[in-house]
């Protein structure tokens, strides 16, 4: 607009208070340069990265002293201004303490070693006993305490060579082997009453309460104690290939459980797991013989009961005796 129109216009919008307007542009248009000293292009400023390794704490050396105390070092933003604190504690306390944001705390022990008060290290009690090696090399009366059974029945069936035929009156090693997880005591007794007295189990209903005792001997790692207590049982009287062989009774049953062909003549379809019987092997079959007749008297009730030279006899000393 020109003449006096146009300059009376422009003077009014140079001399209007000044009014904000907004712009719009298109997606990805690019602004103009600002006024003053400023960058044109904004850019997004990149977030400071923490710097580890000033903040972990250094730990102050560890020094002798003669009281245990927790030593606290306070560091704050002023190197100056600082502060110690001193606790009383027992040696090797430690004291987490998180007060400020500000503020951390390196903690050192310091510990006094006096090896006058130190208490000397006692040795690890032994908790197995010590086991004694006995000769039974040949057969002989081997007289023992019971807590000397064990380590002489496992010295015997290791010879594989007698069969242990346990000699006590006092019928203590019968209790012994009621807790021993691994035994399975026939009452031979009571099959000899039943089958010879009362009449109320047959031979052949005995037979197979002997051939099920030695069988689960076998599958299970069983010790079978054949407990006779004061009778004078006849084995031999009981000996079947089928259900009772006499080579139970040898070499502490180490004879019966090597030889398959023996023993598979007792199996019966029952036994057998998925058409296969397995002996075990981790917990060997074994077979201990118990009396309770006096050593002076066992020799001329028992002779006639079983073979005598393929026993190895133990004579329990009674309880006290030296």
């Amino acid at each position: 607009m020109k003449g006096p129109e146009g300059a009376k216009a422009k003077k009014a919008a140079t001399t209007a208070p000044h009014s904000t307007a907004v712009v719009t542009a298109p997606a990805g248009t690019r602004l103009p340069p600002l006024p003053g000293n400023q960058k044109s292009a904004i850019k997004a400023k990149p977030a400071k990265q923490p710097n580890f390794s000033q903040s972990k704490p250094q730990l102050a050396p560890i020094t002798a002293s003669t009281n245990s105390q927790v030593v606290l070092n306070t560091s704050k933003k002023k190197e100056n201004d600082s502060e110690s604190d001193v606790i009383e504690l027992g040696a090797g306390t430690a004291v987490p303490s998180h007060d400020d944001v500000d503020l951390f705390r390196v903690i050192t022990t310091i510990i006094s070693l006096n090896l006058n008060d130190l208490t000397p290290i006692k040795p690890i009690p032994k908790t197995m006993p010590v086991q004694t090696l006995f000769d039974v090399s040949e057969r002989k009366l081997m007289r023992i305490p019971i807590k000397d059974l064990q380590n002489l029945l496992d010295c015997i069936h290791d010879h594989n060579q007698f069969t242990p035929l346990i000699i006590d009156p006092t019928g203590r090693v019968e209790v012994f082997f009621t807790y021993a997880g691994e035994a399975l005591i026939v009452d031979c007794k009571k099959i000899l009453v039943q089958c010879d007295l009362q009449k109320v189990m047959s031979l052949e209903e005995a037979k197979e309460s002997l051939r099920q005792a030695v069988v689960a001997g076998l599958k299970f790692g069983k010790t079978i104690v054949f407990a006779m207590l004061n009778s004078a049982f006849a084995f031999k009287k009981y000996f079947d290939a089928g259900y009772f062989p006499a080579s139970v009774l040898e070499q502490g049953g180490a004879r019966f459980r090597q030889d398959a062909a023996v023993y598979e003549e007792c199996l019966r379809p029952a036994d057998y797991d998925r058409g296969i019987f397995v002996v075990n092997e981790d917990w060997p079959f074994r077979v201990v013989l118990t009396s309770n007749f006096d050593l002076e008297d066992y020799e001329e009730f028992l002779a006639s009961s079983v073979t005598l030279a393929n026993m190895m006899p133990i004579y329990i000393e009674p309880a006290g005796s030296k």
